[in-house]
């Protein structure tokens, strides 16, 4: 198995053992640092936005209940359906599969990256960053 496999495995399990009253693996509150910018981006006139690496997408929600139209990617089907789930009253949440090193978007297709507590957990950051 690569290293790559074993990190997704990972990630599923810890996701799957998740439970309880809680939405979120990490916290219950999306991180300040990026729905702080919320009214900025929309004062910009920003509407599509990446969440890379979203898990269970407490930072996804709060973009879409604001009203952009956001895509969320991980690499942990586990992550991605908590993130569903999590996801499920809102209209313009898109959801896939993908990993960060191989993004399948063509440039510019979106106005706003977010990428929260993702990059410690990679192996090149730098070529992310890259892509991104």
């Amino acid at each position: 198995m690569s290293k790559k496999s074993e990190e997704v495995k990972k990630w599923n399990i810890v996701y799957q053992k998740f439970g309880g009253e809680r939405h979120s693996v990490w916290r219950e509150n999306a991180t300040p640092f990026f729905t702080g910018k919320i009214d900025y981006f929309k004062s910009l006139g920003l509407k599509k936005v990446l969440d890379a690496g979203c898990g269970d997408g407490r930072n996804l929600v709060e973009f879409a209940m604001a009203d952009f139209e956001v895509t969320g990617i991980d690499s942990s089907e586990a992550a991605l359906e908590k993130c569903r789930k999590n996801c499920s009253k809102f209209r313009k949440v898109n959801l896939a599969k993908m990993e960060l090193e191989k993004p399948g978007f063509k440039p510019n297709s979106f106005d706003v990256i977010i990428c929260d507590f993702v990059m410690a957990h990679m192996e090149n950051p730098g070529k992310i960053m890259g892509n991104f």
